[in-house]
């Protein structure tokens, strides 16, 4: 089932036409990466999603018309741009999102450090927002997004702000969640992050240029050289290994190619 379905999108930054009938479609539970050179609409595309930016066209949230300015707290957006509660200290931010659930305040409170246990900022709960780092800002907005388990959880640039330590747990309870059937729409200027979910959508020209499993997208040698992307660094030296026959495929994981060297 197709949980967004986006049909002829068109959307306008003043005279700038950012997309030009744009169609995408995103299937529940899956993990997709966007990616493209800077200024494609990356950023541009979760916001509309959000219900922030004006647009024409169609899109479809769980079958459902959007409408710009109507917020789903089932679609939660995770983005240092979005946020401006500066003053606001991290466990009123996370809490916050509690806002329409039905339980007591203790439990509330419970859930919040629970989590914020989890991602190792149980220790700056009282601090105001605007005095912690901004690994730390990303990690704190993530908690707030995924607190409410939403439906489907929108990321902008957010894996490179973090250290690896922290990369690593949050990568490893997005695939938690995501096996319990949360959509994932990630977007990156980095196209190392590409490699985390399973599908890659490259954007072009106000369209998608492309769409596929990362498996198929990064076999395309030719595409990434006209649209002057570089391949992410394991799938590029799995190619130079391959035509010396070191390696008899393409890889997208350190370890497994390290471990078919040794084979």
């Amino acid at each position: 089932m197709d949980v967004i379905d986006i049909q002829n999108l068109k959307v306008h930054h003043g005279k700038i036409q950012v997309f030009d009938g744009l169609n995408l479609k995103i299937k529940k539970g899956s993990f997709v990466t966007l990616t493209g050179m800077n200024g494609s609409g990356k950023s541009t595309l979760l916001n509309t999603i959000m219900g922030l930016n004006k647009f024409d066209g169609t899109i479809l949230i769980n079958k459902e018309k959007l409408k710009y300015g109507k917020f789903d707290d089932k679609v939660k957006l995770v983005s240092l741009e979005c946020f401006s509660k500066g003053s606001w200290t991290v466990k009123r931010i996370i809490k916050y999102s509690l806002k329409n659930k039905e339980i007591d305040n203790l439990k509330k409170d419970i859930l919040v450090l629970k989590i914020s246990k989890r991602l190792g900022i149980d220790g700056v709960l009282k601090l105001k927002y605007e005095n912690i780092s901004v690994e730390t800002k990303i990690l704190v907005l993530f908690a707030a997004a995924i607190i409410n388990k939403p439906d489907i959880l929108l990321l902008d640039n957010c894996f490179s702000f973090l250290k690896n330590t922290s990369k690593q747990i949050v990568f490893h309870m997005i695939k938690q969640l995501q096996k319990k059937g949360m959509t994932i729409l990630s977007a990156t200027n980095n196209i190392e992050e590409s490699l985390y979910g399973e599908e890659v959508v490259i954007l072009k020209g106000g369209n998608v240029l492309k769409h596929d499993l990362k498996e198929k997208i990064f076999s395309d040698y030719k595409l990434f050289e006209e649209i002057n992307l570089e391949l992410p660094f394991i799938v590029s030296l799995s190619n130079k290994l391959q035509f010396y026959n070191l390696v008899s495929n393409t890889y997208f994981d350190m370890e497994q190619l390290v471990d078919s060297l040794w084979e």
